[in-house]
C-alpha cells in the first residue's frame, strides 16, 4: 500500500494541509473496507473547527518526541495517523472504550504503516483515572479535548495517574476549553461518551478557568507549570454561531472548518484573554 503522503519531516512542522489531506485520503482509501461509516466521517469532516490549533500546540509543546515512549490520553485519532508516519516514537493510543481501535488499526494500514502496529504502535482501551501502567512508563504524554469530559473529580484523578506514569524528566501537552468569566459545567440531553443517561441532563464538559486550572490540574497532578497558551478568537465568535447550527444543515459545509479555523482562531495574547476558548499546558516532572 502506498502511503498517503510521501515526504518525510519533523511532526512540529506537520501543517494543516498535512493533517487535511491526510484525513480526506485515508477515508478515500478506506471506503471499500470494513469501516465505511468511520471512512465517511474522514472525508467530511476532516478536521473539526478547533482542532488543528490544538494539534499544533500540543505538539509544539511536547517538544522532541523521536525515539521516546509516547501516551495518547483518549485523544481525537488523526494525530495518531501522523504520528505512524512521520515519527519514531513509540506511541501507545488510548481511550475509555475500544471503538476506535479496529478503524484505526485500518487507517493506519492505508496510511503505509501498518507493520509498526503491535511493535511501537499500540492501540489500547485504557481509563485514564486508572492507567493500567507501571509507574515511570513514559517520555512524552498528550491529551487533546479529553479532561473536560471526565465527570465528578476525574479530571483531577486523571492528572494524578497522568503524573504517575511519566518518568522524570518527561512532558506533558494537554488542551481543555477556558473560559476567563468563570468555570462551569455543560450539560446536554442523552448519552455522553461512555456514559448512559439516567434521567435529567448528562454532564458532558468543563470549561476551566484560571483558579481551576491550577486546582483541577496542575496541583493534583504535583507537577511543574512550564507554560500556558491561550488560544480564541478575538475579532468574531464564530465558533458560538456555527455550534447553535443544526447538524443536518452544518454536513454539507464541515469541511470548511478548519479553512474558516484559520480566518478566526489565534494564539492570544495576556491582553486578549477574555477572547480565549481554550488554552494548552506544558506541564514537566522534575528530575529529583
Amino acid at each position: 500500500m502506498e502511503p498517503v503522503m510521501t515526504a518525510s519531516k519533523g511532526v512540529r512542522q506537520l501543517g494543516l494541509r498535512d493533517y487535511y489531506l491526510t484525513s480526506v485520503l485515508t477515508g478515500l482509501r478506506s471506503l471499500r473496507g470494513p469501516y465505511p461509516r468511520q471512512a465517511a466521517a474522514r472525508i467530511v469532516n476532516p478536521l473539526s473547527y478547533p482542532r488543528f490549533m490544538e494539534y499544533r500546540l500540543v505538539m509544539e509543546l511536547l517538544g522532541d518526541i523521536e525515539g521516546k515512549r509516547v501516551l495518547d490520553v483518549g485523544s481525537p485519532k488523526l494525530p495518531v495517523l501522523l504520528l505512524a508516519r512521520h515519527s519514531t516514537c513509540e506511541l501507545f493510543a488510548t481511550d475509555i472504550r475500544d471503538y476506535f481501535i479496529g478503524p484505526t488499526a485500518h487507517f493506519i494500514r492505508r496510511v503505509g504503516s501498518g507493520t509498526r502496529l503491535g511493535r511501537d504502535l499500540h492501540l489500547e482501551a485504557q481509563d485514564a483515572r486508572a492507567l493500567r501502567y507501571s509507574d515511570a512508563s513514559f517520555d512524552r504524554v498528550y491529551s487533546i479535548s479529553v479532561l473536560e469530559h471526565i465527570p465528578d473529580d476525574g479530571d483531577a484523578t486523571a492528572m494524578r495517574e497522568i503524573a504517575r506514569v511519566l518518568r522524570p524528566g518527561g512532558v506533558v501537552a494537554l488542551t481543555v476549553p477556558f473560559d476567563a468569566s468563570g468555570h462551569h459545567d455543560e450539560f446536554v440531553d442523552g448519552d455522553v461518551f461512555e456514559r448512559k443517561a439516567t434521567g435529567g441532563r448528562t454532564f458532558f464538559q468543563r470549561r476551566y478557568d484560571e483558579r481551576t486550572l491550577r486546582e483541577r490540574l496542575v496541583i493534583p497532578s504535583g507537577l511543574v507549570l512550564d507554560e500556558v497558551v491561550a488560544f480564541g478568537e478575538p475579532t468574531f465568535p464564530f465558533e458560538r454561531y456555527w455550534n447553535r447550527v443544526p447538524m443536518r444543515w452544518k454536513v454539507p459545509l464541515l469541511w470548511t472548518a478548519p479553512l474558516v479555523a484559520q480566518i478566526f482562531l489565534r494564539r492570544l495574547q495576556a491582553s486578549q484573554i477574555g477572547a480565549a476558548c481554550g488554552v494548552a499546558l506544558r506541564l514537566s516532572k522534575p528530575l529529583a
